[in-house]
């Protein structure tokens, strides 16, 4: 009898090949037909689960982690995935009740406190995640290379408080690992950005992207780069933030935030050429994952020309990835085109997608000031509607971030002169 094991790794490596080849659907399709032969592979569930989440279809997630509860009501893996996923739909209690059954399987391990705090975190339970991640640093201090110190951190900023926020950080340096120290300037710019300081945490992206590039962390130092690229779209400093991109030599992985800032100067010729540049140094990058790149640099091109129907066209021809930028994007050109609703539902989705903690890529890649903007936008959606101490509330909560700040920022002034019509 022929073994089946091939078929398992055959179906596996397919996955995860299309996956890195940037084609969702592609990867989606072999982990259905992997967790279709292997209903009990639980690992290959969870990656679908992940899969379909990441491409909005929650509730043929939950459908798929209930199958495999059925087999196995004791499933770890798809308990800790199922916190997660009822956290990200807004089901709290739910949650809770999913990583408590966790606990109940692996009492003592630091894990199921890790993941309770992320869900609270998550669904603005701050005072609540706190607590969940004081205590895996009581269980385990070194869990995960020490991050439940950089998310005491991150709890502390979204409660503005900062000192206890910069002093968690520096517990996190003092003790994480030299790769782990590399990573500081990127989550010294998270909290720069939301005490309103814009320009430093700037100039701190850069000093990331450098570090990060000097230590041989190309690949780390890509994903900085085109986070710096995004926000510094987002400040009006895209020229400036190009002369710094085209300077970097990080092994190919420069060239996709080069070609984002070329697509938001408008040059899409240049665009391209550079993400041609980007595919021949990642042959592995196929032809769904360069139109998703493609795409992307389409719809910021758009939007900086406030173009709102052409944004949404572009979306239209990509998968539907839960993404904040990307999910931000088409929120901003639904406000455009004076589509209220979905530019409501988009901005609060992009704010649950920045408070995702669930792993150090998610962690190192929040952009700050996306939340900070939804806010502002919000303001704007309410005041325009009538709704007016919702509006108030909205720019309240973004102005908060910039009491005694000095940006440059044009919305800072916008929201404070619609606080003065309004109150």
């Amino acid at each position: 009898m022929q073994s089946r094991l091939p078929r398992k790794e055959l179906l596996a490596y397919q996955s995860v090949s299309a996956f890195r080849a940037g084609d969702p659907q592609a990867s989606l399709r072999a982990l259905e037909a992997l967790v279709a032969e292997f209903p009990r592979e639980s690992d290959a569930r969870a990656n679908l689960v992940r899969t379909l989440d990441n491409l909005n279809q929650g509730e043929r997630a939950l459908a798929v982690l209930r199958e495999g509860l059925a087999l196995d009501p004791k499933d770890e893996a798809l308990l800790n995935q199922l916190a997660y996923s009822l956290a990200a739909k807004g089901d709290l209690a739910g949650a809770l009740e999913a990583d408590s059954q966790y606990a109940a399987i692996r009492p003592g391990d630091p894990n199921p406190w890790d993941t309770r705090g992320d869900a609270l975190y998550l669904l603005g339970r701050d005072d609540e995640a706190l607590a969940a991640y004081r205590k895996v640093l009581e269980l385990k201090p070194d869990f995960q290379g020490y991050q439940d110190y950089l998310k005491l951190a991150i709890c502390y900023a979204d409660q503005k408080k900062f000192a206890l926020a910069e002093a968690a950080l520096q517990e996190y340096g003092q003790r994480t690992t030299t790769l782990g120290r590399l990573y500081l300037s990127i989550f010294e710019a998270q909290f720069q950005q939301a005490r309103g300081d814009l320009e430093s945490a700037r100039e701190s992206y850069r000093k990331a992207v450098a570090q990060l590039g000097r230590a041989g962390q190309t690949a780390v130092a890509g994903a900085a780069l085109q986070s710096f690229a995004a926000y510094s779209t987002l400040l009006g400093e895209g020229p400036a933030a190009l002369t710094f991109a085209r300077q970097q030599k990080l092994h190919g992985e420069e060239w996709l935030a080069v070609s984002f800032l070329e697509a938001a100067r408008g040059d899409q010729q240049a665009a391209e050429r550079s993400l041609q540049q980007y595919a021949a140094t990642h042959p592995w990058v196929g032809p769904r994952g360069l139109e998703f790149y493609r795409g992307n640099n389409e719809m910021i091109a758009a939007l900086l020309r406030n173009d709102g129907r052409a944004v949404l066209a572009a979306a239209g021809r990509l998968p539907d990835v839960q993404q904040a930028w990307f999910v931000f994007v088409r929120a901003r050109a639904h406000r455009i085109v004076n589509d209220a609703a979905p530019a409501e539902q988009e901005l609060r989705r992009t704010l649950a997608l920045e408070r995702n903690l669930s792993n150090q890529n998610a962690m190192g890649s929040r952009l700050p000031l996306l939340a900070m903007l939804c806010h502002f936008y919000l303001g704007q959606l309410y005041e325009a509607s009538g709704k007016r101490q919702q509006a108030v509330d909205e720019y309240q909560e973004f102005l908060s971030h910039f009491e005694g700040s000095r940006t440059r920022l044009p919305d800072v002034a916008e929201a404070r002169a619609a606080l003065k019509r309004l109150l």
